[in-house]
């Protein structure tokens, strides 16, 4: 999985969270600086457990509250639940 190059790019998401907050997205941001772990996996040899298991961990968990999210929401809406 690709990991982003530069982490702060993201922070433009931040004003439109603060006016409709999502969770999955407010967590993404702040997983997004373990990238900064990286040059100390290098440093320990260990740059294939971070690519490999680490970078999951930080865009799979968002990903998957993301979806989840979705998945609830579309639930609600075929339901007439939602507001």
């Amino acid at each position: 999985m690709p990991h982003p190059e530069f982490p702060w790019y993201y922070l433009w998401l931040l004003p439109f969270l603060a006016l409709n907050p999502n969770a999955p997205l407010i967590l993404y941001i702040a997983l997004l600086s373990v990238y900064y772990l990286r040059p100390y996996f290098t440093n320990w040899s260990m740059t294939s457990i971070f690519d490999h298991g680490i970078v999951w961990l930080e865009h799979g968990l968002a990903l998957e509250l993301l979806i989840r999210q979705w998945w609830v929401s579309r639930k609600e809406n075929a339901t007439g639940m939602g507001l």
